[in-house]
């Protein structure tokens, strides 16, 4: 990368999105893990059922938990990926890759 650029990706319809900076570091934000129905944090495992605050929310179910973290964890990973690919360089705009990024995301939230 050249001296003083700072690089900025989309992907998956502006789900994912990636800044590389000059120094080869990166960051990811992304809307693609999906949030407790409680407390909108998407790594809960059900701690917000002793919030207060919450107290008139409905618990999530416990299997349907379990599922939501497992494809969070899932998506979790593959932004590890796609940032490391985007910092070392990697063609992560190119067709083929974006096109293995959604079926890898689609297969994972298929799952259940």
């Amino acid at each position: 990368m050249a001296d003083g650029v700072t690089r900025e990706y989309s992907l998956c319809d502006d789900q994912i999105t990636i800044v590389v900076h000059e120094s080869g570091c990166g960051n990811l934000s992304s809307t693609l893990k999906e949030p407790c129905p409680r407390c909108a944090e998407p790594f809960c495992f059900g701690e917000c059922i002793n919030d207060p605050t919450l107290a008139g929310v409905p618990s999530e179910d416990p299997e349907e938990m379990r599922q939501r973290i497992e494809v969070n964890r899932f998506i979790d990973g593959m932004e590890s990926l796609i940032l490391s690919c985007a910092c070392v360089g990697i063609d992560i705009e190119s067709e083929a890759f974006q096109h293995a990024v959604r079926t890898s995301i689609d297969a994972a939230t298929n799952l259940f």
